[in-house]
């Protein structure tokens, strides 16, 4: 990926520059890029006189705000971009315009550049997401732009029309990576998504990737992803697809609703679907975390709803990320919980920032398909589980060495970059009925955690109860000894993972879990699947007297495709992977919507992008014997995937 080196130095009340600065290219990078934590640009240069053609359209006195008139004209000023009077507004007369002699970087990097939905304006008037404004969405732009009026004063600030992200909002990130000099191509899924290398469903091969259905090793079965809207809205998705191993689709599912970066639904054997929504846009969720939901819904194989479950309210909680169906029906919910600043002090935790905290649950629901209705019959909360060493007069004072078992409330704030607010930010939940044990990827600390589900709610708020008998305190915890005070930084094994999860039986596979480990942070930046073996003794886990939990270090890795020379595997953001039955290793790089099959040595069957432009959470390759496909027409909807020369 193409970097800009420098970081921030200042605002745009400190430049010496013009009102529309604000405006500009480079301001609208650090928020998206910031926000993702992982590229660092330049406030200054050229790039930054890189012009918004919208804003700049509708900023009739450039002066950097729009008045109640400029809002009110927008349909006229609007048109003024219609250089060929067809009475639409193409993504050529809508997309940002670089000075003269500056071309756009290769890569993905330019393809998002070149999306002008990375206009916060455009993204309100393009309703549909297609990256053109109709006669239609015209015609009620400013009805769509008012909704950026924060503060009702029928006025947009430059602080109201700024693209969003770097924040606790939904489709933040976290802090910057300060001090970079730059950060790796996402390699392996560079280039761009033009016409000339899609085939007719619109699959992409990247670079000299190898295409779907080239390479005879492939596992043979059905894809499964959910497309989903990115970062402050720049894509727009909500389709479920089963493709078939030549990329061609043979079922979808199309709901009327928003899904948001950061979730993705799951595929049960009786070919029900589960599946995260919103109910609002980006712009509805911004006072929410990244791949924050407020709906589970459960759709038949022909897309009809059989059950629906809101719990998202302003300011007290709401899911995001996972959602694990159970054996018995029911299913696992990560929860945000927030608190204010007062109350999270009360608790140990000491401020960083001013935001508002979140921290987490883990809720186990029974949806009820005869009524609609949903119990919640199992919690767990992290606040139950707490440790903190800075103010002694306060609850859950200790070393936390000494309660290993517990999560020191303060150290993602004092150790490591996080996302403002969320303080530990887990981002998966799996569940092992024969352990009755659930495991949890927790974002913030850099750790995977294993909890007891055999506790009662009330045991799983103590340290006592359940088969482990220790009720809800961690009986496992692996990838950064650091964070519980047993090794020092330089100990740490996970980088702003995702995606962990135990490995079913049948699986050839190394070990009991495995670990999509980003590799954020990491120098140099390096992205590996991992497999761990677990220290199990019945239904606890060994670690020696004042050491941490093991093992050593993974059983198995894949962190580069094979070849001479080999080629570095780096996927920054959500993204997984999983074992297949025969043997290979099927993942996502989620933010360009990479797909790829290695086998275990590395060596690559597939590298590729399915046809849609949405990026997309995570993919499953399931079995053609999978029960959800039995007696079901899986005749392709499309003519198949080819290149095209």
């Amino acid at each position: 990926m193409m970097i800009l080196s420098k970081p921030v130095a200042g605002s745009c009340d400190s430049m010496s520059t013009s009102p529309n600065t604000c405006h500009k290219l480079a301001i609208a990078f650090v928020s998206i890029f910031l926000g993702l934590g992982v590229t660092v640009v330049s406030a200054q240069g050229p790039m930054s006189q890189a012009e918004q053609p919208v804003l700049t359209a509708l900023d009739l006195n450039a002066d950097g705000m729009l008045s109640t008139e400029e809002v009110q004209s927008s349909p006229e000023s609007l048109r003024a971009l219609d250089k060929n009077g067809d009475g639409v507004l193409s993504p050529e007369e809508t997309r940002l315009v670089l000075p003269e002699g500056i071309p756009f970087p290769p890569g993905f990097m330019g393809e998002m550049m070149r999306n002008p939905r990375i206009q916060p304006l455009m993204n309100l008037i393009d309703r549909n997401g297609d990256q053109t404004i109709d006669a239609d969405e015209i015609a009620d732009s400013t009805s769509a732009i008012r909704r950026l009026d924060a503060d009702g004063d029928w006025n947009l600030s430059s602080a109201e029309t700024a693209l969003r992200g770097g924040d606790a909002a939904a489709g933040g990130g976290g802090e910057a990576q300060s001090g970079r000099a730059g950060s790796p191509d996402m390699t392996g899924f560079q280039g761009s998504h033009t016409e000339a290398n899609r085939g007719p469903f619109g699959a992409t091969l990247f670079n000299d990737g190898v295409g779907p259905g080239q390479d005879d090793r492939a596992f043979d079965g059905y894809i499964f992803y959910m497309e989903h809207g990115t970062n402050m809205g720049r894509t727009v998705g909500n389709t479920t697809w089963l493709l078939n191993s030549s990329f061609q689709p043979v079922h979808r599912w199309d709901r009327p609703h928003h899904a948001h970066e950061g979730v993705g639904p799951n595929l049960l054997e009786n070919g029900t679907v589960v599946r995260p929504y919103s109910r609002k846009d980006w712009l509805g969720m911004e006072d929410y975390y990244v791949a924050s939901f407020t709906t589970l819904e459960i759709i038949d194989w022909d897309g009809n709803q059989l059950w629906e479950f809101d719990y998202c309210t302003p300011y007290r909680h709401c899911m995001h990320h996972d959602v694990e169906p159970m054996p018995n029906g029911n299913i696992l919910l990560i929860v945000n919980d927030f608190k204010t600043l007062e109350e999270a002090e009360s608790l140990g935790f000491r401020p960083v920032n001013d935001r508002a905290i979140a921290f987490e649950r883990i809720v186990e629901i029974q949806p009820n398909l005869e009524d609609g209705s949903t119990r919640i019959v199992w919690e767990w909360n992290v606040l139950d589980h707490i440790i903190q060493d800075l103010y002694p007069e306060r609850p859950n004072y200790g070393d936390p060495a000494d309660h290993v078992g517990k999560i020191d409330i303060n150290y993602v704030g004092k150790s490591t970059r996080f996302i403002p607010g969320s303080i530990f930010h887990f981002n998966s939940v799996s569940y092992s009925e024969e352990r009755d044990q659930i495991l949890i990827s927790n974002f913030g600390t850099n750790e995977i955690f294993i909890i007891d589900h055999s506790t009662t709610t009330a045991e799983a708020s103590t340290d006592s109860g359940g088969a482990s008998g220790r009720g809800g305190d961690l009986i496992y915890r692996w990838g950064n000894p650091h964070a519980y005070g047993m090794a020092d930084a330089e100990s740490r094994q996970l980088f702003k993972q995702h995606d962990a999860a135990w490995i079913p039986d049948g699986v050839p596979a190394r070990g009991d879990i495995s670990v999509f480990n980003n590799g954020v942070e990491r120098q140099p930046p390096n992205t590996r699947y991992i497999e761990l073996t677990l220290p199990a003794r019945g239904d606890a886990y060994l670690r020696a007297s004042n050491e941490p939990y093991g093992p050593a270090g993974p059983d198995y890795e894949f962190h580069e495709f094979a070849g001479d020379p080999p080629e570095n595997f780096y996927a920054p953001f959500m993204s997984g992977a999983r074992r297949l039955p025969n043997g290979n290793i099927f993942g996502v790089s989620g933010l360009v919507s990479g797909i790829f099959e290695v086998t275990e040595e590395g060596e690559e069957i597939l590298r590729t992008v399915p046809g849609s432009r949405s990026s997309f959470y995570r993919a499953y390759k399931f079995p053609k014997d999978y029960p959800a496909f039995d007696n079901r027409n899986l005749t392709p909807l499309s003519t198949g995937w080819s290149i095209q020369e």
